[in-house]
């Protein structure tokens, strides 16, 4: 059977000592409502009871619709029976799906069931890219999941049940996050740590990029009977927790989680790296006042992803920080929508202006990032519209150049803002003393740029000062905007894009992250093509001294 290779959302995975149906429904609706931002068209499960049986669901919408609390507690009467060991769930995987078109059809929905030839079960879902069919890459191959998983091709997180072993896998860039944790003798997995902590797990930590991490289920499946010849679960009530076990099937290259986790996917209360995402993002606003501030009155910051970054700008550039934009709370997240029409659906009502904040005033406004430049057009529109006297846009992350190398962000090149508009009209650093790949665009590009997105002026947070915030631990190649693919791969199974194209982007990022030539790289950053950077640097110390007064 032919599916997609692309899945956007959140992995939620457990395993269960001893819980009901109602038990593990209620989990599993509190985890994927802690995931609905990273997939808002459908979700589904899948739960195994302590003899193996399978019970699935998929469905389109979302958690507050389709895992309501009058479904959890009706599984209470469903999970009695007179064998309670088919109550009894041992293990449980879910996700949260931004459904894509593929070939016109629509995306199959997670989590996949595969009867394989054998006659056993294969369950799997992923986030990210995977660059084969699993279920056929699995029968390719004989033994345990260390041995049929090597090699698996893509950029993802990936979770699945087999026999009596639930396996985490990541691809050896670790291009898509994935967390597990322990609760009172239950092992949870997440896509993010916001989800285990809020559940109340403790012991978090990632899976490792290239890394197997299995637990078997064994000890919670019906294996003994009493002398009643009534069967029962060795594991029923008191089980010994599940241990992991950890195998590095190909060794671990250089980190390349998606910066995208840190500029917009991830929740602002989870972790990267042990690192918050909204002190990641705080210092990416920092960072963007250190390099450029307009005159202004306030600073707005679009919620939710822009929020933290604009109370770092705010608080470095010392404006006061208005909420000038209100978020739709039943409106989803518009850049994950699949099709265009879609997003600008929700952009038009996702968001509302306080006319107060605003009327007359010259406003900083702060977003995370410009991909395709719905988004943002909309909201300088908004604020014109309240009487917004003047509107600076600036993004706290580099300008997006490139597709995806490892396909994540669903978005073709021709597609992209900034590219799509100015094409070849970048003033790019090309000495052959250093190339650092800080690119910045000249003072006549930002101005064409802020022109199309009905802005006084643009700016974006140059490509250096993102890789010191982010500690050069995360994948930037949409930021370069120089071709990486060389050619269609010969290869059967080409992981990304083609073989050639991942293996390129890892030299050229290894061969830039090795310049040391931070002076000059500092200079290029804050090169506009005129002296305007030089000006508003006075002007920040004054109204620093102003403020002081």
């Amino acid at each position: 059977m032919v599916r997609t290779r692309d899945l956007t959302g959140g992995l939620f995975a457990a395993v269960f000592p001893d819980a009901s149906r109602e038990e593990a429904l209620a989990m599993m609706q509190h985890a994927l409502s802690g995931l609905q931002h990273r997939g808002q068209d459908a979700l589904g499960w899948v739960m195994v009871d302590a003899t193996g049986s399978l019970a699935t669901f998929t469905g389109r919408g979302q958690v507050s619709q389709l895992l309501t609390d009058d479904i959890v507690r009706s599984a209470a009467g469903a999970s009695h029976s007179n064998d309670e060991t088919k109550g009894r769930v041992v293990a449980a995987l879910a996700v949260t799906q931004q459904l894509k078109k593929t070939g016109g059809e629509s995306a199959q929905q997670a989590p996949f069931v595969e009867t394989l030839s054998t006659g056993e079960q294969l369950v799997w879902a992923w986030n990210g890219h995977l660059s084969v069919e699993l279920a056929d890459w699995w029968e390719e191959r004989a033994g345990e999941p260390s041995e049929r998983l090597t090699g698996l091709p893509g950029a993802y997180a990936l979770v699945g049940l087999w026999q009596d072993t639930l396996f985490l896998l990541r691809d050896a860039h670790g291009v898509k996050p994935l967390f597990y944790g322990r609760l009172d003798g239950m092992v949870l997995v997440a896509s993010e740590t916001s989800v285990l902590d809020h559940l109340g797990a403790s012991d978090i930590e990632g899976v490792s990029p290239g890394a197997l991490v299995t637990f078997s289920l064994k000890p919670y499946y019906e294996r003994t009977s009493d002398l009643s010849g009534r069967s029962t679960p060795s594991g029923h009530r008191g089980a010994t927790p599940a241990l992991p076990n950890r195998v590095p099937l190909v060794s671990a290259k250089d980190s390349k989680l998606c910066a995208f986790e840190a500029i917009y996917y991830s929740r602002t209360d989870a972790r990267l790296f042990d690192r918050s995402v909204y002190a990641l993002r705080k210092g990416m606003g920092e960072k963007l006042a250190e390099a450029n501030v307009p005159d202004a009155d306030v600073v707005i910051g679009v919620p939710d992803s822009g929020t933290a970054a604009a109370v770092g700008y705010a608080q470095k550039s010392g404006y006061p920080l208005e909420m000038g934009l209100v978020k739709n709370r039943y409106v989803g997240r518009t850049f994950i929508q699949t099709t265009q029409a879609a997003r600008e659906r929700g952009v038009r009502q996702k968001l509302s202006v306080i006319e107060d904040v605003v009327r007359h005033k010259r406003v900083i406004l702060v977003d995370d990032s410009i991909v395709r430049g719905t988004t943002a057009r909309w909201n300088v529109q908004l604020l014109r519209d309240a009487g917004a006297r003047e509107v600076h846009l600036r993004i706290s992350a580099p300008p997006v150049r490139a597709a995806c190398p490892f396909d994540i962000l669903g978005t073709p090149e021709e597609e992209l803002f900034v590219t799509s508009i100015l094409n070849t009209a970048y003033h790019i650093n090309q000495s052959k003393e250093v190339h650092t790949g800080s690119d910045v665009l000249a003072a006549d590009a930002l101005q064409q740029l802020a022109r199309r997105l009905g802005a006084d002026s643009l700016y974006f947070l140059p490509l250096s000062a993102f890789k010191e915030v982010l500690q050069n631990v995360y994948c930037t190649e949409c930021f370069y905007g120089r071709a990486c693919d060389s050619g269609p791969s010969t290869e059967q199974h080409t992981p990304f894009r083609t073989q050639q194209r991942i293996e390129q982007s890892t030299q050229l990022s290894s061969q830039l992250d090795s310049r040391q030539d931070t002076q000059h790289d500092t200079q290029q950053d804050m090169q506009l093509g005129t002296q305007q950077s030089t000006q508003q640097s006075t002007r920040l110390k004054e109204a620093h001294h102003a403020r002081s007064l």
